[in-house]
């Protein structure tokens, strides 16, 4: 694993110095948020496979990185790093990646739910979204017929016919559309 670039901690340090912030701001009394969990529903197996990994140290172990993962940069490295130890990429542990990616990305926006499906995808915004509502409306003028805004805060997005992309593929850039 490569070191961290100058200036910046290293990941797991990084994570220590938020678990103790949030540490001792619950034992000062300070009101702590909760830590927004994105859930991400897809219509396909999204594990690491025994065949691919065979031992199950090395396999809970890059469970637990996903887990922790908390920005792209630290998915494409384990991603890079599973393709030099084990070779391509099975399916399922692509869309194991895939899954986590757009979970961060959904946490980074303050998205709390992602439906994706073979007909549209489905986002559910937090209260505490920093989607500005400009881009949010801007989609839906722009493309009445795809996009549609509902009042509990839910933006459905409908897949085109014949489009080239794949719901996943179509789920990502609208995220980083958002971003």
């Amino acid at each position: 694993m490569a070191p961290p670039s100058p200036g910046k901690l290293h990941p797991g340090y990084e994570m220590y110095l938020q678990l103790m912030e949030r540490a001792m701001s619950e034992a000062k009394g300070e009101p702590v948020e909760p830590e927004l969990e994105p859930e991400i529903l897809l219509e396909r197996s999204a594990y690491i496979p025994e065949a691919y990994v065979s031992d199950i140290d090395q396999r809970m172990t890059t469970y637990r990185r996903l887990a922790r993962a908390n920005d792209t940069s630290e998915l494409k490295r384990l991603r890079e790093e599973l393709r030099d130890r084990f070779g391509p990429l099975p399916v399922e542990a692509h869309s194991l990646l895939e899954k986590v990616l757009l979970k961060v990305l959904c946490k980074n926006l303050g998205i709390e739910r992602l439906d994706v499906g073979p007909k549209g995808i489905v986002l559910a915004f937090s209260e505490k979204t920093c989607v500005k509502p400009e881009k949010i409306a801007g989609l839906v003028q722009k493309h009445p017929q795809r996009f549609r805004l509902r009042p509990d805060h839910v933006l459905e997005a409908r897949l085109s016919p014949g489009r080239s992309a794949g719901p996943l593929e179509l789920a990502k850039n609208l995220l980083q559309e958002l971003a």
